[in-house]
Order: C-alpha cells, then structure tokens, then sequence
C-alpha cells in the first residue's frame, strides 16, 4: 500500500501470533516456555504516536504498564516492543495497530486536535484523552478510506453539497430531504428510532459521507463531530447517546459539513461562544430541525396534539408524542416549541433540566438491559458499512492482505467473514 512497508511474511506471521495470543488472553511474556516475537515498529511511529496522543512519557509509561526507560530506549531504537506490547500501546494511543507497521508517521491531518473544542458546558477547556483519541482513529479510519479508494484505482465520490449562512434553513433542509426522502413533506415512519438512525445513517453514506460511531467518551463532553473533506468527509456521533439524540446530531453535523466547518459541537443553542461560532450552532440546530420536524408539518401535528388532549400546553405526554412521531428526542420537541414561539425559554430550560436529570436513570436500564455484543457487530456499528465494504473490497481484489483488513477492522482474523456477512459481502 501507498506509504505504509510492504507486509512480510515474517510480519504477517507476527500479525498472527498476536492475534493468536489475545484470543488465549495470555501474555506470552509472563508464560513459560512461551516464544517471545517481538515487533519490526519503527521507532518513530513509536515517538509519533506518544506525541500525537498528548501524552507526557510518564503519562505513556504509566498506561502501557512499562517503565519511563523503557519506553524512552524503545522510541530512540535501543530495542524494541514485542508484538503484545505494540498491541498495548496502539490501544493506549488510541490507534489502529496497522499504523505502527507504516514506514513513517503520516502526514499531519487537514484538521489539527486543537481545531475541536469540548462542550462549554462542562466548564473544562481541553479535550479529554479519550475523545482526541476517538477524533484520532476517525482521522485514521478515513486515511484507509482514501488509500483502498487508491490502491482499487477507483474514482471517489466527490462531496460538493454546499450551504451557506446567508440561506435560509428551510431551503437548505428541503436540499437535504430530497436527497434522503421521496415525500420532501415528511420522513418515513420506523418501528423504533434505532431503525431510523439506521435509515439515516446509511442514507447519509450513500452520499459519500463516512459516519462511525464513538464509544468511550460521555455524552456529557460530546454528542458529536465532524471533519470536512471534498472526498469523504466524516460525521461521528455518541453512541451512549440516544438513537434520537444521534438521529439529530447527524444531521447536526452534516450542516457543519454543507457549510465547511468542522468541530465538536454543542446541540445546545443558549451556551456562551464567541458570535460568530455561536451563529453557526443556531444555525446548525435550525437546519437539522427542519429537515426532521418540517415547520408547516410538525406546526399542524402540534396543534392537533393539543386539540385532541384538550391540553392548554405542551404536556410530557404530547412531548413524547410528538417525540415519537418525527423520530427525535423530547429535548428536540421542545426546542423545536421554542422555535416556533409555541412555548417560552423558561419552559424549555426547564424541560431540558428535566431530560438531563433522567438521563442517568436511563442509562442504568440500558446498561442492565443490554446483551453482550460481539467483536464483528461492534466494528460494524462503530465503523459503518461503507468503511467496512472497502477494506473488504481492497482484501477481495488483492489489494491488500487478510491480515492489513484484520488490522484496519481492529478484528482478529476469523471474525473477518462474519463481518462480511453483516454488511452484505
């Protein structure tokens, strides 16, 4: 592959050695008698990637469980890390292990960690160490996506839907629509909003969008991300989040994307931000809301709410009623009330209170209610079945090896073909 070492068969036997070994979930180190195989990573990579985790060699040395000599003669190229031990490190750095078997650090991404801000309403400035390491394996997932583009010779799918500021959100929502939906005045209907954001999702890769899903970072910090490229650009939502709660930040971030800005991003309009960063979210927020809730469409809905309750205001239960029928979250309802000048901002503030209060209660039953997944439906939810489909692709026509899809897909390599099974291969 274009810059990354031709594979060996020597470096694909360490490949499979370790995936080997991580299934026994045995260190070979600490075992008798074991075969010790230690990596060909350059030392480099090793620096590069330290670095690019924002981590101190402390830090780093801590979390791996080595000592600071240690990890400071692997990156000068005294010695070098056994395969286990990279393993350790690339889940430590938050990258793929296929990375660590490049030549040289790749070229710094179009869009540097400090361009994303956490939520300002956690009151912390920085980003945490586990959402730069999910902004990082989104960088590097799309990077794969561009070299199996190359290495099949096809021609990407070039992303050049715009939008401006100066345009009115129901025009560009109707842009949208059409693109997604045959009836522009409403969205189809979905048994539950897991299904929707299933719908939405894939719709929105067939545009040529790339949309993974996070998974170690709290909502509370992130409820999405996006990043703009002409050729697949990314959008990245929570999922601790709630399917509606994705569903809207989605489409969120696909504005983001439409007006060639990129950032993690607050849903929530009234936080402090400069002007113009906070014209943008309002922005955002308005155009995300009409393309999901149509303005004369959820206008008659909610009149027609009230009338047939013979309520005076906007109950929880014509809340989640309307939740339900437009596929969003009770907190979108309301803002989307708001809006339109149906109820007041003390209201939604307090609806809102109410929503974040619960959420904690919520995410105990999901936790209790939840059944062990397995390693091959995880890949395919984190990474979606666009990104999945062309490594398998590049695998399929030779292109790369069984063990490049194994590191790419971070799967060992039996789960590959069910994995293809998943995705429809």
């Amino acid at each position: 592959m274009t810059g990354k070492k031709k594979t060996t068969d020597g470096q694909a036997r360490l490949f499979q050695d370790d995936l080997d070994n991580e299934e026994n979930q045995n260190d070979p180190e600490n075992s008798a008698g074991s075969t010790i195989i230690y990596s060909t990573v350059e030392p480099e990579m090793l620096l590069w990637g330290r670095q690019y985790a924002y981590l101190s060699i402390d830090d780093a040395s801590q979390r791996i469980g080595v000592s600071v000599e240690k990890l400071r003669e692997w990156e000068n190229g005294v010695s070098s890390p056994t395969v286990v031990q990279l393993h350790r490190i690339a889940r430590v750095y938050k990258q793929l292990f296929a990375v660590f078997y490049m030549q040289n650090p790749p070229k710094p991404a179009s869009l540097p960690l400090k361009d994303f801000r956490r939520l300002p309403s956690t009151g912390i400035s920085e980003i945490s160490y586990e959402l730069a390491g999910e902004i990082r394996t989104a960088i590097n997932r799309r990077e794969i996506a561009v070299r199996m583009v190359e290495e099949m010779e096809e021609e990407p799918i070039e992303f050049s839907l715009t939008a401006y500021l100066s345009e009115k959100p129901s025009e560009i929502a109707e842009k949208v629509r059409s693109l997604l939906f045959s009836d522009l005045s409403k969205i189809p209907s979905f048994a539950n909003k897991y299904n929707a954001f299933r719908f939405f999702r894939e719709r929105l890769e067939r545009l040529g969008i790339l949309v993974f899903q996070s998974s170690s970072v709290s909502v509370s910090e992130m409820r999405g991300f996006s990043i703009y490229e002409s050729q697949f650009p990314v959008i990245v939502v929570n999922r601790k989040d709630s399917p509606a709660g994705r569903i809207f930040s989605l489409f969120h971030e696909l504005t983001h994307i439409l007006l060639r800005t990129a950032g993690v991003c607050e849903i929530d309009p009234d936080i402090t931000l400069p002007p113009e960063k906070q014209e943008v979210e309002v922005f955002c927020n308005k155009v995300s809301a009409e393309i999901l809730m149509p303005y004369q469409l959820f206008l008659k809905q909610a009149q027609h709410k009230l009338s047939i309750n013979g309520d005076t205001f906007f109950s929880d239960l014509i809340i989640l009623q309307l939740s339900n029928e437009f596929g969003v979250s009770r907190e979108a309802v309301v803002r989307r009330l708001l809006t339109l000048d149906l109820v007041s901002k003390e209201f939604y503030q307090s609806k809102r209170d109410q929503f974040l209060l619960e959420i904690p209660d919520q995410a105990k039953q999901k936790k209790s209610e939840s059944r062990p997944i397995s390693p091959a439906k995880t890949i395919v939810s984190l990474a979606g079945k666009t990104y999945i489909s062309l490594v398998l692709n590049a695998m399929g026509q030779n292109r790369i090896t069984l063990n490049d899809a194994s590191g790419f897909l971070n799967l060992r390599i039996k789960q590959i073909t069910v994995v293809g099974h998943l995705v429809g291969m």
